[in-house]
């Protein structure tokens, strides 16, 4: 993942560049997050609490996905 003045972005191993425009997640409980968040999006208050959920989501679905969960919010500079 990349992210700059113009926005964030993935990046496969195939160098193929995504924009990600809301929410993102990565890993083998990816699927579980990303409906999670899919349904916070709108009514949560803060990226962190996106995220959260997101992670908890994964964690109580998927097998190789476990806490502890730790979630840092960043100012842009």
């Amino acid at each position: 993942m990349l992210a700059n003045s113009h926005g964030a972005f993935t990046v496969s191993s195939f160098r193929h560049v995504k924009q990600i425009s809301s929410y993102w997640a990565q890993g083998s409980g990816s699927d579980y997050a990303l409906g999670s968040m899919f349904t916070q999006y709108e009514s949560a208050k803060t990226a962190a609490q996106v995220a959260r959920v997101g992670v908890e989501a994964g964690c109580a679905f998927d097998i190789y996905s476990g806490p502890p969960i730790a979630v840092e919010d960043i100012g842009l500079a």
